[in-house]
């Protein structure tokens, strides 16, 4: 008799992994679900930040593919730990926003990060960039390192706008760092094991050191001006021709140049290669001689201050010659703005407002401006989102354009 023999083959559960996709749905902090479309972002997965989310704990990116975009931000939660940012394995990080990080920064093995456009990474503590992996730091952008820079291991840095860091710089084991930006340090620059930026392997031990032909930091002023307009009002004008880092001016006053007290406070462009104007009003008390300071504030604390001007007072007897032309608030809400003029005659005053991309959210034509001192309400139908727009008067006598921040 034959004997069938009969093998049971079991069948093996094929479970497919797919990674996930999440996108922040809110601001808030980085640790919380419920501000993701689809959870935490987790290794290897996919993410996408346009939202201003807070660090609350350590980030990694390892094997994603994460994207900041220009809506979005992240930064490190004040008064709390100091997090670290860490991109590894073939993580992918692609930054068109702001990040400020109150700990270390980290790429390794074959990550990649592109920072873009004219947006900020702000690095608290050291940075750590190794083994094969790449930067990218477009023109107007610019990576700022409080404590310590090193760059090994075969890394790749293209640098088109700026590299600022505090403390010392080390290249080593062909580490080398390229472009037509700059990388200034604050301490000493040693270049060891061939390794190289712009070109050159020359160490730096009398800081300040810099490399590159970009344009240093952080801001180049043109001008800082100011104008009596009338009897209680001084215009403070001042430009600017490139901005890197950029957060904020604060404007003083003082009566004898000794004494000075703030009035405003001006948020700059952040990093910006194209001319800016900005202007306040002081509007007080206006003594016989009026004296302004300017100060500017980067985004990790550090500060310029630039001379002193004055402005003599001038009296009802007096001619006041000059033509003006202002928008108020400024920085205001989005919902309206007030166009206040000075010694402006003319007829059909074209209006236009442009925001930073360039495109126009607003139109419109006055006539028989004719007047000393006149002010002019316009009211937004829609809101303007937060942002910088340039507020355009085109008319005989008059031909400027105005910085207007919408916060």
């Amino acid at each position: 008799m034959r004997t069938i023999f009969v093998l049971f083959i079991p069948l093996l559960c094929i479970t497919s992994i797919v990674a996930q996709v999440t996108a922040s749905s809110s601001a808030g902090n980085w640790s919380t679900p419920g501000n993701w479309t689809n959870g935490v972002p987790a290794n290897g997965g996919t993410a996408t930040i346009s939202h201003a989310m807070t660090m609350d704990q350590n980030i990694t990116v390892f094997n994603g593919n994460y994207t900041l975009t220009n809506s979005g931000s992240i930064t490190d939660n004040a008064g709390g730990s100091n997090y670290n940012l860490d991109i590894r394995g073939t993580g992918n990080f692609d930054v068109s926003g702001k990040i400020i990080l109150g700990g270390d920064f980290e790429i390794r093995n074959f990550a990649n990060v592109t920072l873009n456009g004219c947006d900020s990474i702000v690095v608290g503590g050291d940075a750590d960039f190794q083994n094969d992996g790449t930067i990218t730091v477009a023109n107007c952008a610019a990576l700022l390192i409080s404590g310590d820079l090193e760059f090994t291991g075969s890394f790749e840095g293209t640098i088109d706008g700026n590299i600022q860091v505090d403390n010392e710089i080390t290249g080593r084991n062909s580490g080398n760092i390229t472009g037509v930006g700059r990388m200034c340090s604050d301490g000493a620059l040693d270049f060891r094991n061939s390794s190289e930026a712009f070109g050159s392997s020359t160490d730096c031990n009398s800081p300040p050191c810099c490399f590159g032909p970009g344009p240093a930091l952080p801001i180049s002023l043109t001008n800082f001006s100011s104008e009596f307009i009338s009897e209680n009002r001084i215009k403070v004008i001042w430009e600017t021709e490139s901005e890197i880092n950029n957060d904020y001016f604060i404007i003083e006053y003082s009566p004898d140049g000794l004494n000075f007290e703030s009035f405003e406070t001006v948020y700059g462009a952040g990093n910006s290669n194209t001319p800016n104007s900005y202007s306040v009003l002081y509007e007080t008390e206006v003594h016989a001689t009026n004296y302004f300071r300017l100060t500017q504030t980067d985004f990790n604390g550090k500060q310029e201050t630039f001379e002193i001007i004055k402005t003599e007072k001038r009296f009802e007897n007096e001619t006041i010659s000059n033509s003006y032309a202002g928008v108020f608030p400024n920085p205001g809400n989005g919902d309206q703005i007030s166009l206040e003029f000075k010694n402006i005659t003319g007829e059909n005053l074209e209006i236009q407002i442009i925001n930073s991309e360039g495109k126009q959210v607003f139109e419109a034509a006055h006539s028989s401006i004719e007047t000393q001192v006149n002010s002019m309400i316009l009211n937004f139908n829609v809101a303007l989102p937060p942002g910088i727009y340039t507020v355009i008067l085109n008319g005989i006598s008059v031909n400027e354009n105005l910085r207007y921040t919408v916060n």
